[in-house]
């Protein structure tokens, strides 16, 4: 039957062309290019997205198409009300039933999908294979990390810290810690779990964002309060992302005091705590590697060593030029300096080079176009012990920085158009640069040492 197009095909075979398109690219391209399509869309527009949104999105669709209606909800300012968690917000909502998107949702539904695909590629890995960028996660992990990380994005929707801002009342604040349990309270155990090792995850990636601030680790936690999406921005480094300062600038207390309630304190962490306490379930231990199994079945590399000095266990510690970008939690941590203090002898303290330091200390660094130039440097491809492509150990990686950063160094400045001046006897050894200006000025101190001091 042909009622809605003039091509020489039925409209359910246009229809069921529709089954196989995997974004909504396509289909926008596909109703733009046909007027056939289009009116085959236009007839069976919900049952074309949604058919679409699961191919997109996969399984954890109803999951995200839960997330997405929330949010459209809030957008469109309906009244939720203190109800929304025993009624409309129980876990029916992520019933096959319930996973029919309208057009106006699809924009939401690709951000926040786009959102949990890149911090799955950045879980997959740090916890399943270092050495691919994107997702080498099974179906199965796949979708065991995707619903928790919409459930952790649906959370952080419905109890956000910034309706706090403007009036902070205890009373409200404790009604809401125990709604908190309540959402948490629909699920099973073993999604629970899996909730607990990926909202870890995202508490990992906090960090370095968290150490920019002058936080600490339980903040890392508080700091899951700003959601998934404004972790990625962070990372990502979105500009004007004033990600966790404006929570720490405001008088919300972060930790609570004198039974002084706090809607931040161990964000989700600690109402989920309380839930599997309730059922008589100990949760493991941050650090616990076996967090992990409940979101993977199987793990690459986790037991490699080092390929420089052999030393185990190596496993996700080890880096090489796929993961370079990942040095930044070595050497940018709440005690990091940087890679300068990587340089040899006396060069630290050259009274001349301190500013050209600041190059080598300023954050955020370029690690991956840093570490590039240290295996270009002529002076590394001459040498046998270092490729760039064997799997360190951080600290092999500080020894080879400390081997050749001075020469790197010296490379910045003739690619500076400096002038280079006759080597220094003791080289980055000598003394006399760290208290003589004119010696410092008149001599290169980027070299060998050719006599003893």
């Amino acid at each position: 039957m042909r009622a809605y197009n003039t091509l020489p095909l039925d409209d359910d075979i246009l229809d069921r062309i529709f089954a196989f398109i995997s974004d909504f690219d396509t289909l926008r391209s596909l109703i733009l290019t046909s007027k056939a399509f289009y009116s085959i869309f236009q007839a069976h527009s919900n049952s074309i997205i949604r058919t679409i949104a699961y191919n997109f999105v996969g399984p954890a669709l109803s999951q995200a198409a839960r997330l997405v209606r929330y949010k459209s909800r809030k957008l469109d300012g309906n009244d939720l009300g203190d109800d929304v968690i025993e009624n409309d917000e129980s876990k029916g909502e992520e019933s096959d039933a319930a996973m029919s998107l309208k057009t106006s949702d699809v924009l939401t539904l690709i951000e926040s999908h786009t959102v949990v695909k890149k911090l799955e590629d950045r879980f997959s890995r740090k916890r399943k294979d270092r050495s691919f960028n994107s997702s080498v996660l099974t179906p199965l992990e796949s979708w065991r990390f995707r619903r928790a990380m919409y459930r952790i994005m649906l959370f952080v929707e419905m109890f956000p810290w910034t309706a706090y801002l403007d009036d902070y009342d205890d009373a409200a604040v404790k009604r809401v810690i125990i709604q908190h349990q309540t959402f948490l309270d629909n699920f099973l155990t073993s999604e629970l779990q899996e909730l607990y090792g990926v909202a870890l995850f995202v508490v990992e990636l906090n960090e370095p964002m968290v150490w920019t601030c002058n936080g600490y680790h339980r903040h890392s936690v508080i700091a899951l309060s700003y959601g998934p999406a404004a972790t990625l921005a962070a990372i990502e480094g979105i500009p004007d992302n004033r990600f966790f300062e404006e929570l720490m600038d405001s008088n919300i207390p972060l930790e609570e005091h004198d039974d002084r309630p706090s809607p931040v304190h161990d964000y989700l962490l600690r109402p989920l705590g309380r839930v599997m306490v309730k059922r008589n379930v100990t949760l493991l231990n941050e650090g616990d590697p076996d967090i992990w199994r409940v979101i993977l079945d199987s793990v690459v590399g986790e037991h490699d060593i080092c390929q420089s000095c052999s030393s185990s266990p190596g496993g996700f510690n080890l880096r090489n030029h796929t993961n370079w970008d990942t040095l930044r939690l070595v050497f940018d941590g709440p005690t990091g300096s940087g890679v300068w203090p990587s340089l040899r002898g006396n060069l630290r303290s050259n009274i001349l080079e301190m500013n050209n330091y600041r190059i080598i200390c300023a954050r955020p660094f370029d690690y991956p176009k840093f570490m590039q130039e240290m295996f270009g440097l002529e002076q590394v491809k001459k040498s046998s012990g270092w490729k760039r492509e064997d799997w360190l150990c951080e600290n092999c990686i500080k020894a080879f920085l400390y081997m050749h950063l001075h020469f790197w160094m010296l490379q910045r400045k003739k690619e500076a158009g400096e002038v280079i001046y006759e080597d220094c006897w003791y080289g980055y050894n000598c003394k006399t640069q760290t208290h003589s200006m004119d010696h410092a000025e008149r001599y290169n101190h980027f070299c060998e040492p050719t006599r003893p001091e």
